[in-house]
């Protein structure tokens, strides 16, 4: 007898240690611009963070997305992308957002809420670096379009330059002017040194020394 209950304790163990329990996730997006493609990855899936479709999240209420996960029970550990790391959650002030963690413990409903995507910014910058404006270009301009919901005007003067910078290489001189002029005016000290050295070299190129003088010590 005892040694049919050690079993019996063993099997039950077992089975609920390898219990698969239905997992709804739901995920509401907060940011201005919306996007077609959030993946889920986490510990579930040794944190595949491919653009696979297994984890693509589908549409399911007013600016939400949904996806429905057979889970192993335990505790679970998870994040949002947009399919790559270089996509990854974001607090609003683009700082890190913590591993989300639950524990699997029967069939349940998740809901959860992202501020913010890195990927605007850091693929922007990436692409712009390498060179490859006409890649980098959509990126800024969808960057220097997420306004409000706590998106503080510093990070809109970084967006700001950023494009600026990008029109510059591309020669185009009235738009690199406008969005220089437009960084400067939210008045960040760290950010308006940048937008004066971008008109400077606009001016030098063009031979005008004083004015690029000028910008040069405002900055």
């Amino acid at each position: 007898m005892k040694n049919f209950f050690c079993i019996f304790s063993a099997t039950l163990s077992f089975l609920l240690l390898h219990a698969q329990y239905k997992v709804q996730f739901i995920v509401k997006e907060k940011t201005a611009i919306h996007h077609d493609s959030i993946y889920i990855t986490g510990t579930f899936n040794n944190w595949d963070s491919t653009a696979n479709k297994t984890y693509l999240m589908r549409p399911y209420g007013a600016n939400e997305k949904s996806i429905i996960l057979n889970l192993t029970a335990g505790p679970l550990r998870y994040k949002f992308t947009r399919g790559s790391w270089l996509g990854v959650e974001k607090q609003n002030y683009g700082d890190e957002v913590p591993d989300r963690i639950i524990p699997i413990t029967r069939d349940t409903t998740i809901r959860d809420s992202e501020g913010r995507w890195a990927s605007a910014r850091i693929i922007s910058t990436a692409y712009y670096k390498l060179g490859r404006l006409d890649s980098a270009l959509p990126y800024a301009i969808k960057l220097t379009k997420i306004n409000g919901l706590n998106w503080p005007e510093g990070r809109t003067a970084y967006a700001n330059n950023l494009l600026a910078d990008i029109y510059s290489a591309m020669g185009e001189r009235e738009k690199t002017f406008a969005y220089y002029r437009s960084a400067l005016s939210k008045g960040f000290d760290f950010l308006g040194a940048s937008s004066n050295e971008g008109i400077a070299r606009l001016f030098r190129k063009e031979g005008r020394i004083d004015s690029a003088l000028f910008y040069a010590r405002r900055g």
